[in-house]
């Protein structure tokens, strides 16, 4: 009876000790995506001399655990969702186990692309707000242009019916004879990394704000205005500025920010009025009052080479202008300056005169001359 246990007993250990974890599975691929982790396997040569019950799956990113799932015996293959970086690096450890335990990992890695990336709206071609008004003949566009990669599936839709889908990009073109076409565009895009919303509210156009710092600077003849765009164009773009000024009325176009009134009288006084318009907006008038000058500025003096030149002085003679502004009371103004030392010359020195002529202190001396009232 004892030797019969102590078969039994030897028979046993060699059965226990023959029972040993699996191999490793082989031919492991793994295929990533932002949004889902594919692994291929097959089932291990060696199965520890016992049935396998599964297989562990880990996944690890910078040595930290972030996936533990189990597949049953049959499974070559998993697909695990899971919220991935782009350009990340990930650790995958595969273990097929039997009753004995999990048998040596075979381990693989994967590096997710750095160009997937969540949808994202392009807010240059795709404005939150859309500016119409009522009545107007050209197509106002409304668009939701995605970017991301995948390319996104786009659709959009107004209150609850859908009227554009296509990828990266879906638009409308309205003619916006009614009331009814105004509100908010919901768009929403979807790729493999998850999805994005965005709203285009076209409203109603509004006038636009009236000009900034209205200046006029006048002449005898003509006054220059100046300004700056209003701060608020309304929605739409300044198309034109109208100026109404003596009961005349200039359409001046949107780009400009000055303008010169020609061939008026002198010592006149003129209101001027202007403001800024769009395609469906007035703005408010902007007004400055202003008088053209009395007399006009001078033309230049008629110069004669410098004469008597001697050794160390000159005389400079000149004549009134042909035009003298319809004031005789004319001033000269003589600039000058003296050669010094290497040939150089010093600084400008000015005097004022109603004579016709004037000496030099020097004869190397450079000038110029202007006349003014």
């Amino acid at each position: 009876m004892m030797n019969l246990l102590l078969v039994i007993a030897a028979l046993f250990a060699v059965t226990v000790g023959s029972t040993v974890p699996p191999g490793p599975p082989r031919n492991v691929t793994a295929n990533i995506t932002c949004k889902a982790l594919s692994l291929k396997w097959q089932h291990p040569l060696d199965n520890g001399g016992m049935e396998i019950l599964g297989y562990n799956i880990t996944v690890l990113s910078n040595g930290k655990q972030l996936i533990v799932e189990n597949a049953d015996k049959f499974s070559v293959e998993r697909d695990i969702a899971y919220d991935f970086k782009p350009a990340t690096r990930y650790e995958i450890r595969l273990g097929a186990r039997n009753e004995a335990g999990i048998g040596k990992e075979e381990t693989v890695f994967v590096t997710t692309d750095d160009k997937y990336s969540l949808p994202f709206i392009n807010t240059i071609a795709s404005p939150s707000e859309v500016y119409s008004y009522i009545g107007n003949s050209d197509p106002t566009w409304v668009q939701c242009k995605f970017g991301g990669y995948p390319n996104p599936w786009v659709t959009m839709r107004f209150g609850d019916k859908l009227i554009s889908n296509a990828t990266t990009t879906a638009e409308v073109k309205l003619i916006t004879d009614d009331i009814k076409y105004f509100g908010v565009y919901k768009c929403h895009a979807e790729n493999d990394c998850g999805f994005q919303n965005f709203s285009v509210d076209l409203k109603l156009a509004r006038n636009p704000s009236e000009v900034l710092n209205f200046k006029a600077v006048p002449t005898c003849n003509s006054i220059t205005l100046t300004w700056r765009t209003p701060t608020d164009d309304g929605g739409m773009p300044i198309n034109k500025y109208v100026l109404v000024y003596k009961s005349i009325i200039r359409n001046i176009d949107g780009d400009d920010t000055t303008y010169t009134i020609q061939d008026l009288k002198q010592n006149t006084k003129c209101n001027i009025s202007l403001r800024a318009t769009s395609k469906a907006e007035w703005g408010p008038r902007s007004s400055v009052e202003t008088q053209t000058t009395t007399y006009c500025a001078p033309g230049r003096p008629i110069i004669y080479s410098p004469s008597s030149t001697l050794l160390t002085k000159f005389t400079l003679k000149w004549r009134a202008p042909e035009e003298t502004g319809d004031d005789d009371n004319i001033t000269y103004t003589v600039r000058y300056r003296v050669e010094t030392d290497w040939n150089y010359f010093g600084p400008w020195k000015t005097i004022t005169t109603k004579s016709y002529r004037w000496k030099s202190p020097v004869r190397k001396t450079a000038w110029s001359g202007t006349s003014v009232r």
